[in-house]
């Protein structure tokens, strides 16, 4: 479960170049082969608010397709698993959830699909 978190967590994230030297982003950062300037495009994204969510808040839930069926929710089988994650504790928990309580979950954010289970 830890590495497929990990790889959800690059292949969700690998459209920001970070500098590591920096507070937060390169400005102007470069994402989908374009400049852009983070304050009057990105913080507004779902993806920036995402990874303004994992900067700031010790708390927070992110969910994923995992493309086969991982378990039940509410007795119904579902391939969408959600992580609450608890960054101070580094602590993870990951359980089953219905598709529509995973678009709830990452709010207007992409559900992306991470077979890595499939193998």
């Amino acid at each position: 479960m830890r590495t497929l978190f990990w790889n959800w967590f690059r292949s969700y994230f690998d459209r920001v170049l970070c500098d590591a030297s920096g507070n937060f982003f390169v400005s102007p950062m470069i994402m989908y082969g374009s400049l852009t300037e983070p304050e009057e495009y990105f913080y507004n994204t779902p993806l920036g608010k995402l990874w303004q969510k994992f900067l700031t808040i010790p708390n927070l839930r992110i969910a994923m397709n995992t493309a086969n069926p991982i378990g039940a929710s509410e007795g119904d089988p579902t391939s969408f698993l959600c992580y609450d994650i608890h960054i101070d504790a580094r602590l993870a928990h990951a359980f089953p959830v219905s598709e529509a309580k995973a678009h709830q979950i990452m709010e207007d954010g992409e559900v992306q699909i991470n077979d890595w289970l499939t193998g």
